[in-house]
């Protein structure tokens, strides 16, 4: 799970439904879990392109939207190369990393579009 609040490192757990509840589980025992009432689900989608779940909340305690990653997010710092740079390592980083998200999303996609199904239908069943 990735927020404002979590920052890009994010958080590693389970996400899973609990009725009408939306409910994440960090595998750390530091944090409590996440739970967000469909009430509150402004909007569910999957992230273009990517294996990321993205939510937007209307919740007042919730930051406005969360990502939740269905794989391991790539490394976003820059690596030390050699030779000529045409481009910010930053920038190269950036672009490695969402290249690696591309090439996950065929493997997950149906996963997380159930995951956007489910969602849905517990928002139309209200």
């Amino acid at each position: 799970m990735v927020s404002l609040r979590t920052g890009l490192q994010g958080r590693k757990g389970a996400l899973f439904m609990d009725g009408r509840t939306l409910v994440f589980r960090p595998d750390s025992t530091r944090y409590g879990d996440t739970r967000i009432g469909i009430e509150h689900v402004q909007r569910v989608k999957p992230a273009r392109l990517t294996p990321v779940l993205d939510v937007r909340l209307s919740a007042p305690d919730l930051p406005a939207r969360m990502g939740f990653y269905f794989v391991q997010p790539p490394d976003l710092e820059p690596v030390e190369q050699a030779g000529i740079r045409l481009s910010s390592p930053r920038r190269q980083a950036r672009r490695e990393a969402a290249s690696r998200l591309r090439e996950a999303n065929p493997l997950i996609r149906e996963d997380l579009l159930g995951w956007v199904r489910r969602i849905q239908a517990a928002q139309r069943s209200r």
